[in-house]
C-alpha cells in the first residue's frame, strides 16, 4: 500500500479541522520538521501524541521513528479506530486508544471529566509529549491537571510540544 493511503477519509479528517488530502501531510510534516528542531525528536524517541486525531502526526512520523515508540489517544471513537486499521497495523511499534473523556461536542457520552483524567501510562514513559490545539479546548484547572499528568509521564529531561489556537 502507498504512503498516501495513510490519509484518513474526508468525514474523519475534518473532525480536527483538515479538510484535503494534501493539508494533512502537509501540516504532519511541517509539525514533524518543528519536533526535531525545537523538542529534540530522535529517531528512537518514545512518543506520547495526546489528542492524537486521526494521526496527523502519527503519519508523519511512521517515516521518522525507525527505532522510537509512538502512542496516541483521543476522544473520537471513530478516530482512533482508523488510525489502528490503518496505521498500527502497518507499523507495530504504534498505538491508540480512546480517552473516554466527555466533551460536549466530541465525546457527549464520555464518562470522565478532562481534570480528572488519568494519561494511562507509567511515570517517565516519554521522551516527548506533543499537544496539537488542546489546551484551545480545556478550562484554567484541567490545562493545570493535564500538565500534571504530562510532567508524570515525561521522561526527565524530556520535551513536550504544545501548540494553540488562539
Amino acid at each position: 500500500r502507498a504512503k498516501n493511503n495513510l490519509i484518513p477519509p474526508k468525514r474523519l479528517a475534518i473532525l480536527y479541522g483538515v479538510d484535503e488530502a494534501k493539508d494533512f501531510t502537509a501540516i504532519g510534516y511541517h509539525l514533524l520538521t518543528m519536533l526535531t528542531k525545537y523538542a529534540e525528536l530522535k529517531s528512537d524517541s518514545a512518543v506520547l501524541d495526546v489528542g492524537c486525531g486521526t494521526g496527523l502526526m502519527a503519519v508523519a512520523l511512521t517515516s521518522y521513528l525507525k527505532n522510537g515508540s509512538y502512542e496516541g489517544f483521543d476522544t473520537i471513537p471513530a478516530g482512533i479506530k482508523w488510525c489502528q486499521n490503518n496505521i498500527s497495523e502497518r507499523f507495530p511499534n504504534f498505538h491508540f486508544q480512546v480517552a473516554d473523556i466527555y466533551n460536549e461536542s466530541y465525546n457527549p457520552r464520555g464518562k470522565i471529566k478532562s481534570k480528572d483524567y488519568s494519561f494511562p501510562f507509567e511515570n517517565s514513559t516519554f521522551d516527548v509529549v506533543i499537544l496539537r490545539s488542546i489546551f484551545t479546548h480545556l478550562r484554567p484547572k484541567e490545562v493545570e491537571h493535564y500538565l500534571s499528568q504530562i510532567g508524570r509521564v515525561m521522561k526527565n529531561g524530556g520535551t513536550c510540544f504544545i501548540t494553540y489556537h488562539i
